[in-house]
């Protein structure tokens, strides 16, 4: 039976953002998903294992005992992965090597990892998974508390938020891909529905999920006034037209226009 004499995980944190009031760090293109691990191994009597190359297999639960492996990393011989043990110390990066592909994304604090060397029984007890410092902040950024990026202080009732570093600084910029079919932004209700759609085509809509028009609103709509600017279109208001409740009034299901009246009669009703 071998014993581990220390064992740790050195770092855990896939996304790592950094936040400060002069500036923001550009995220890597891409990330080594894999989390280095060392540890010691000793005898039953408390000695240095003897040098040399061990299988090991490791598996990650999210209970201390019992359960289902979620994620099992082999390191042996048999696939090109063992391990090499020099004066009892062995250092793996778990998610290395064919067959190990890390797959968990790391969304829940209770995850824990079982050894097994060579032919013994996997070690007890389980290891649970700690975090590297930086990994605090990304779990902010995750929603586990507000997030901001631009700024040490956001808005006290957000969950997120972008502040420009400059004046020329732009806060937020949506870019689609090539081609880009889907919408490029929503507002939605928790229970899913849509309250705003920006499509891929520039048309935006309130009330609507498909804005046929660059501005398209389903509802009542209030405004201190409108202007139109076109010397050429034609403003077209489909369910009649009212200014000032009776001031002037379009009846669309008449078409009879009325003047101090709400409800013209005729084709021109003067009140």
């Amino acid at each position: 039976m071998k014993n581990i004499y220390f064992a740790g995980i050195t770092a855990l944190a896939f996304v790592v953002m950094t936040l400060a009031s002069a500036g923001f760090a550009l995220a890597a293109p891409g990330i080594n998903t894999q989390l280095p691990y060392q540890g010691k191994l000793n005898t039953s009597a408390g000695v240095n294992v003897t040098d040399g190359s061990y299988d090991m297999v490791f598996n990650i639960y999210s209970a201390s005992t019992g359960g289902t492996a979620l994620w099992t990393g082999t390191y042996m011989a048999a696939n090109g992965n063992v391990v090499s043990v020099t004066s009892g110390t062995f250092r793996v990066l778990l998610g290395s090597g064919t067959g190990n592909t890390m797959t968990l994304d790391f969304t829940t604090d209770t995850l824990y990892l079982g050894i097994t060397v060579a032919s013994d029984s996997e070690m007890t007890p389980r290891q649970r998974i700690g975090a590297a410092a930086q990994a605090f902040t990304a779990n902010r950024v995750f929603g586990a508390g507000q997030s901001a990026i631009g700024t040490t202080t956001p808005v006290t009732t957000a969950v997120a938020t972008i502040e420009a570093t400059t004046t020329a600084a732009v806060p937020l910029a949506i870019r689609g891909f090539t081609g880009q079919a889907a919408d490029l932004f929503r507002i939605l209700t928790n229970a899913g529905s849509q309250l705003l759609t920006f499509t891929s085509g520039g048309n935006l809509g309130i009330g609507t999920t498909s804005p046929y028009a660059k501005f398209s609103v389903v509802g009542e709509t209030v405004s201190e006034y409108f202007t139109a600017t076109s010397t050429s279109a034609t403003s077209t208001f489909a369910g009649g037209f009212a200014v000032e409740t009776s001031g002037l009034v379009y009846d669309y299901s008449s078409n009879n226009v009325g003047i101090g009246t709400a409800v013209p009669d005729t084709k021109l009703s003067v009140v």
